[in-house]
Protein backbone atom coordinates (compact mmCIF):
# COMPACT_ATOMS: atom_id res chain seq x y z
CA UNK A 1 0.00 0.00 0.00
CA UNK A 2 0.82 3.66 -0.01
CA UNK A 3 1.70 6.62 -1.74
CA UNK A 4 0.55 8.67 1.10
CA UNK A 5 -0.39 11.72 -1.31
CA UNK A 6 -2.20 13.02 -3.67
CA UNK A 7 -2.59 12.35 -7.27
CA UNK A 8 -1.61 15.50 -9.34
CA UNK A 9 -4.49 15.73 -11.40
CA UNK A 10 -7.99 15.01 -8.94
CA UNK A 11 -11.46 14.28 -10.57
CA UNK A 12 -15.35 15.48 -9.60
CA UNK A 13 -16.95 13.34 -7.32
CA UNK A 14 -20.23 12.51 -9.00
CA UNK A 15 -22.72 11.46 -6.63
CA UNK A 16 -24.23 7.67 -6.67
CA UNK A 17 -20.93 6.79 -8.85
CA UNK A 18 -19.52 3.10 -8.32
CA UNK A 19 -16.32 2.65 -6.36
CA UNK A 20 -14.86 0.63 -9.26
CA UNK A 21 -15.47 3.96 -12.15
CA UNK A 22 -14.24 6.37 -9.70
CA UNK A 23 -11.23 4.61 -9.01
CA UNK A 24 -11.16 4.17 -13.43
CA UNK A 25 -11.83 8.05 -14.10
CA UNK A 26 -9.28 9.02 -11.36
CA UNK A 27 -6.31 6.60 -12.96
CA UNK A 28 -7.70 7.81 -16.56
CA UNK A 29 -7.05 11.83 -15.68
CA UNK A 30 -3.07 10.67 -13.90
CA UNK A 31 -2.40 8.87 -17.32
CA UNK A 32 -2.54 5.49 -15.06
CA UNK A 33 -4.23 2.39 -15.67
CA UNK A 34 -6.81 0.94 -13.11
CA UNK A 35 -4.71 -1.94 -11.83
CA UNK A 36 -2.11 1.27 -10.97
CA UNK A 37 -3.94 2.49 -8.43
CA UNK A 38 -5.90 -0.42 -7.12
CA UNK A 39 -1.87 -1.30 -6.55
CA UNK A 40 -1.65 1.77 -4.18
CA UNK A 41 -4.43 1.17 -2.00
CA UNK A 42 -3.74 -2.22 -1.05
CA UNK A 43 -5.07 -4.51 -4.41
CA UNK A 44 -4.27 -6.82 -6.72
CA UNK A 45 -3.05 -5.04 -9.87
CA UNK A 46 -5.07 -5.83 -12.39
CA UNK A 47 -7.33 -4.04 -15.00
CA UNK A 48 -11.06 -3.99 -14.00
CA UNK A 49 -14.42 -3.06 -16.15
CA UNK A 50 -16.64 -0.92 -13.74
CA UNK A 51 -19.43 -2.19 -16.22
CA UNK A 52 -18.74 -5.62 -14.76
CA UNK A 53 -17.53 -5.49 -10.93
CA UNK A 54 -17.43 -3.17 -7.92
CA UNK A 55 -14.54 -2.81 -5.96
CA UNK A 56 -14.97 -3.16 -1.97
CA UNK A 57 -12.70 -1.55 -0.10
CA UNK A 58 -11.62 -2.14 3.49
CA UNK A 59 -10.99 1.09 5.95
CA UNK A 60 -7.44 1.33 5.28
CA UNK A 61 -7.89 1.21 1.35
CA UNK A 62 -10.35 3.81 1.26
CA UNK A 63 -8.37 5.88 3.42
CA UNK A 64 -5.34 5.74 0.82
CA UNK A 65 -8.30 6.32 -1.77
CA UNK A 66 -9.28 9.23 -0.40
CA UNK A 67 -5.56 10.90 0.04
CA UNK A 68 -4.86 10.02 -3.41
CA UNK A 69 -7.90 11.28 -4.65
CA UNK A 70 -7.58 14.80 -2.33
CA UNK A 71 -10.76 13.46 -0.41
CA UNK A 72 -12.04 12.94 3.08
CA UNK A 73 -13.46 9.43 3.86
CA UNK A 74 -16.55 11.26 4.73
CA UNK A 75 -16.95 12.59 1.10
CA UNK A 76 -16.39 9.21 -0.62
CA UNK A 77 -18.79 7.35 1.43
CA UNK A 78 -21.73 10.67 0.58
CA UNK A 79 -20.89 10.25 -3.44
CA UNK A 80 -19.71 6.59 -3.75
CA UNK A 81 -22.92 4.49 -2.50
CA UNK A 82 -20.77 1.20 -2.58
CA UNK A 83 -17.67 2.71 -0.40
CA UNK A 84 -20.02 2.21 3.02
CA UNK A 85 -19.90 -1.50 2.04
CA UNK A 86 -16.26 -3.03 3.41
CA UNK A 87 -14.44 -5.42 2.01
CA UNK A 88 -14.16 -7.73 4.67
CA UNK A 89 -11.15 -9.21 5.79
CA UNK A 90 -9.07 -8.22 2.49
CA UNK A 91 -7.91 -4.67 2.30
CA UNK A 92 -9.47 -4.77 -1.49
CA UNK A 93 -12.46 -7.00 -3.26
CA UNK A 94 -13.32 -7.60 -6.75
CA UNK A 95 -16.78 -8.40 -6.62
CA UNK A 96 -19.28 -9.02 -9.78
CA UNK A 97 -22.56 -7.11 -9.94
CA UNK A 98 -25.43 -9.35 -8.22
CA UNK A 99 -28.33 -9.59 -10.35
CA UNK A 100 -30.74 -6.79 -10.35
CA UNK A 101 -28.03 -4.66 -9.52
CA UNK A 102 -25.71 -2.94 -12.02
CA UNK A 103 -24.71 0.77 -13.46
CA UNK A 104 -25.86 2.65 -15.76
CA UNK A 105 -24.08 5.10 -17.63
CA UNK A 106 -23.80 9.17 -16.21
CA UNK A 107 -25.71 11.21 -18.34
CA UNK A 108 -23.77 12.41 -21.05
CA UNK A 109 -24.90 16.17 -20.74
CA UNK A 110 -23.55 16.16 -16.82
CA UNK A 111 -20.37 14.44 -18.22
CA UNK A 112 -19.83 17.21 -21.31
CA UNK A 113 -20.44 19.88 -18.77
CA UNK A 114 -17.35 18.23 -16.28
CA UNK A 115 -15.50 17.84 -19.48
CA UNK A 116 -15.01 14.35 -18.44
CA UNK A 117 -12.58 12.11 -20.54
CA UNK A 118 -14.32 8.93 -19.36
CA UNK A 119 -17.68 8.74 -18.25
CA UNK A 120 -18.86 8.16 -14.69
CA UNK A 121 -20.90 4.79 -14.13
CA UNK A 122 -23.83 5.15 -11.26
CA UNK A 123 -25.06 2.28 -9.06
CA UNK A 124 -28.73 1.33 -9.70
CA UNK A 125 -30.88 -0.37 -8.41
CA UNK A 126 -33.12 -1.08 -11.18
CA UNK A 127 -32.68 -1.76 -15.19
CA UNK A 128 -32.49 2.14 -15.53
CA UNK A 129 -32.00 5.94 -14.05
CA UNK A 130 -33.18 9.04 -14.78
CA UNK A 131 -31.23 12.29 -14.79
CA UNK A 132 -34.21 14.75 -13.46
CA UNK A 133 -31.74 17.86 -14.54
CA UNK A 134 -31.28 16.87 -17.69
CA UNK A 135 -34.51 14.81 -18.86
CA UNK A 136 -32.53 11.91 -19.95
CA UNK A 137 -33.56 8.21 -19.26
CA UNK A 138 -30.40 6.17 -18.63
CA UNK A 139 -30.40 2.55 -19.55
CA UNK A 140 -28.90 -0.25 -18.11
CA UNK A 141 -24.44 -0.61 -18.93
CA UNK A 142 -24.80 -2.38 -22.29
CA UNK A 143 -27.09 -0.37 -23.27
CA UNK A 144 -25.95 3.01 -23.64
CA UNK A 145 -29.11 4.53 -24.82
CA UNK A 146 -29.55 7.81 -23.17
CA UNK A 147 -33.13 9.14 -24.40
CA UNK A 148 -34.83 12.53 -23.92
CA UNK A 149 -37.72 12.96 -21.97
CA UNK A 150 -38.06 16.86 -22.61
CA UNK A 151 -41.43 15.66 -24.09
CA UNK A 152 -42.32 13.24 -21.15
CA UNK A 153 -42.14 15.53 -18.23
CA UNK A 154 -44.69 13.44 -16.12
CA UNK A 155 -42.27 10.34 -16.28
CA UNK A 156 -39.50 12.83 -14.67
CA UNK A 157 -41.69 14.07 -12.08
CA UNK A 158 -43.21 10.47 -11.41
CA UNK A 159 -38.98 9.83 -11.33
CA UNK A 160 -38.78 12.46 -8.68
CA UNK A 161 -41.67 10.80 -6.20
CA UNK A 162 -40.22 7.83 -6.75
CA UNK A 163 -36.97 8.95 -5.44
CA UNK A 164 -38.42 10.96 -2.61
CA UNK A 165 -40.79 7.65 -1.62
CA UNK A 166 -38.06 5.82 -1.44
CA UNK A 167 -36.17 8.10 1.02
CA UNK A 168 -39.18 8.24 2.84
CA UNK A 169 -39.72 4.40 3.46
CA UNK A 170 -36.34 3.73 3.07
CA UNK A 171 -35.00 -0.25 2.33
CA UNK A 172 -39.01 -1.48 1.83
CA UNK A 173 -39.70 0.91 -1.17
CA UNK A 174 -37.98 -0.69 -3.60
CA UNK A 175 -40.51 -3.82 -2.52
CA UNK A 176 -43.44 -1.67 -2.39
CA UNK A 177 -42.89 -0.33 -5.63
CA UNK A 178 -41.84 -3.72 -7.10
CA UNK A 179 -45.52 -5.06 -6.16
CA UNK A 180 -47.04 -2.00 -7.17
CA UNK A 181 -45.53 -3.12 -10.66
CA UNK A 182 -46.70 -6.22 -10.86
CA UNK A 183 -50.40 -5.45 -10.04
CA UNK A 184 -50.14 -3.02 -12.94
CA UNK A 185 -48.65 -5.91 -15.23
CA UNK A 186 -51.97 -8.04 -14.33
CA UNK A 187 -53.70 -5.02 -14.75
CA UNK A 188 -52.90 -4.70 -17.67
CA UNK A 189 -52.39 -8.05 -19.48
CA UNK A 190 -56.39 -8.54 -18.43
CA UNK A 191 -56.99 -5.61 -20.03
CA UNK A 192 -58.33 -4.00 -16.74
CA UNK A 193 -56.48 -0.48 -17.64
CA UNK A 194 -58.44 2.50 -19.13
CA UNK A 195 -56.35 3.62 -22.71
Amino acid sequence: MGSSRALPLQVALVAGESVASFIGRLAAANGLGTADVLGYVGGGRREIDPQAVEIRLGAAALEELAVLAGRSVEQLHRALPTARRAAGSSPVRTVVWSAGQGVVQQCAVCGQARRDAVPAWLVAVQEFDVCTRHARWLGRAGSRSQLSLADLPEVVRTHERRRRFERRVGPYAQALLADAFQVAVYWWQCGQMAS
